[in-house]
């Protein structure tokens, strides 16, 4: 069998992963380039070849270009804020509201999102979301100094 392969160029902008859809082993998770260019991921070992691929592709121009590409990431933007619903106890019965706590101390940080209700109803992990945390967030920054020297 011969297989025929066509490779184009086109810019793509930060990359961003969008909420988990489906249910059970047919879980679809997109990931947005901008401009109209996407990826849907279904497969994990395959997301974890491309994450290595990119990887590899970042030791390379650090390696060719002399630069340590950590040391030119932009600060984090301010992490977006939760809401944060109390419940309330109506006549017909409770409203209950599911709050996400920080997986790195427990605190809690708002109201769970829909991504991570269906991560967490699939069974899958939810992301990590110390950057959120007011405690975690300064936490971060010499982590990152550190898996980088």
């Amino acid at each position: 069998m011969s297989a025929r392969q066509t490779t184009t160029t086109a810019t793509l902008g930060q990359p961003k992963a969008g909420d988990i859809t489906g249910a059970g082993r047919d879980l679809r998770v997109p990931i947005d380039f901008g401009g109209g260019e996407s990826i849907i991921v279904t497969d994990p070992a395959w997301a974890r070849q491309l994450a290595n691929a990119a990887l590899a592709a970042a030791n390379v121009l650090e390696s060719v270009l002399g630069i340590d590409l950590l040391a030119f990431e932009p600060e984090p933007a301010e992490p977006p804020v939760r809401p944060v619903t109390a419940p309330l106890q109506g006549e017909d019965g409770t409203r209950v509201t599911i709050q996400r706590a920080c997986n790195g101390c427990g605190d809690y940080i708002g109201d769970a999102t829909p991504g991570e209700l269906a991560a967490a109803q699939a069974g899958q992990p939810l992301p990590d979301v110390r950057r959120e945390c007011v405690r975690c967030r300064g936490e971060l920054v010499p982590e990152r100094q550190m898996a980088a020297s």
